[in-house]
């Protein structure tokens, strides 16, 4: 009766399921990235993944577009050039092309003050210990260039990041202390915007889609300076600890909260690409060289930064420690145009009786940068309409 009742409980709490729009035409689902070093999980998150698309559209074989990558010699599809993906696409069948990234898959400590309110939802052999995701997505699709080409474009950019307490209810109820469901459950979120975008997304004009996704709204301007498309370069971190990683999950987020905000992005592989060809590991900062071949590549603007704290601290149970820098450069001239930074504590979003914090880095990162990129446009509109 008491585990019968847990999962009414669960149930009626849980995260909302995935929206029921429909891919169109056939896609490929690309092997997870594994960058947290958690393959059992990142496994979990590729399940999940593959057993909801497979009920909303339909998949091109795994064993097709692992032959179709061997034959084009493209050892990782996500970070390839538009041509690359057009060619992969057009060799698996595939009208979209979907990659998914684990960044992060963790334990943190809690107290033993959280672990005795853990009540049901904890097994009984339950360590004080709760789980922490991160997971960012790309879907590229047939569309057109800017100059009516075919090719295919970055047609949604998507992030989420989970803790085992963030469905935590009164007497423990909803802590999930195991990593494979919370990844099951992050999946799901995740791919939640990708069916969501979907169903209600059109095309913008110019851009026809077989998928229905619609590409970012026209040029967004800071005063009388037009900012898209932008290019997402390395972050630099300066934490002394996982310094690139986290700088990678930040940058990665960048991408998905410019793109919810519909600010016209260059794709991340045109982005790789120019950074392969000019030889340079680019970290926070842009050269000169750097930025005249993103220019010419179609960026208008460069958005870049730092990572300067990335800590989980607390002695009760997780509180994340996040500071974020961030600035937007001409990609013509190197001007800045904007630049901010913010650090905030999980705890800073509590409200009575311990509610409403952040428990996880990812979750974290997230609000904050989708305060900056906010503050930013909020400037634009301040400012000036642009052209």
């Amino acid at each position: 009766m008491r585990s019968l009742l847990f999962l009414l409980l669960t149930q009626l709490f849980a995260w909302p399921v995935a929206a029921q729009g429909r891919l169109e035409g056939p896609g490929a689902l690309f092997p997870v990235q594994d960058l947290a070093g958690r393959p059992g999980v990142a496994n979990v998150v590729e399940q999940a993944l593959v057993k909801a698309l497979a009920e909303r559209t339909e998949l091109v074989d795994a064993e097709v577009l692992r032959n179709a990558q061997r034959r084009l010699r493209l050892r990782d599809p996500a970070a390839a050039p538009p041509a690359s993906l057009e060619r992969l696409a057009e060799a698996s069948g595939a009208d979209w092309l979907l990659a998914v990234t684990l960044h992060r898959a963790s334990e943190s400590e809690v107290s033993r003050a959280t672990r005795a309110f853990a009540g049901p939802s904890a097994t009984s052999n339950w360590a004080p210990r709760v789980p922490q995701i991160t997971l960012a997505a790309s879907l590229y699709q047939a569309g057109k260039d800017e100059a009516g080409n075919d090719t295919v474009v970055l047609a949604w950019a998507g992030f989420a990041a989970a803790s085992g307490l963030d469905q935590r209810r009164v007497l423990g109820l909803g802590i999930i202390d195991d990593s494979e469901e919370l990844a099951r459950q992050a999946a799901t979120r995740l791919l939640d915007g990708v069916l969501t975008t979907s169903a209600s997304a059109k095309p913008a004009p110019g851009h026809p889609s077989r998928t229905g996704f619609r590409r970012a709204a026209g040029p967004v301007a800071i005063g009388p300076v037009a900012i898209g498309p932008v290019a997402v370069v390395p972050f630099r971190g300066i934490v002394e600890r996982d310094a690139t990683r986290a700088a990678a999950t930040v940058a990665d987020l960048a991408l998905a909260v410019l793109f919810a905000e519909e600010v016209e992005v260059l794709s991340p592989g045109i982005v790789r690409d120019v950074l392969r060809r000019e030889e340079v590991e680019v970290r926070g900062e842009v050269r000169r060289d750097v930025r005249a071949a993103l220019a010419k590549a179609g960026a208008r603007t460069i958005l870049t930064g730092t990572v300067e704290s990335w800590a989980i601290q607390g002695s009760v149970e997780p509180n994340p420690h996040v500071a974020l820098g961030a600035r937007l450069v001409d990609a013509k001239t190197g001007a800045i145009l904007w630049i901010d930074g913010v650090d905030r504590q999980g705890s800073d979003f509590e409200a009575a009786f311990g509610t409403g914090g952040i428990h996880a880095r990812g979750a974290l990162a997230q609000s904050l940068m989708n305060s900056l990129i906010r503050g930013m446009l909020n400037d634009k509109n301040e400012t000036g309409d642009g052209p």
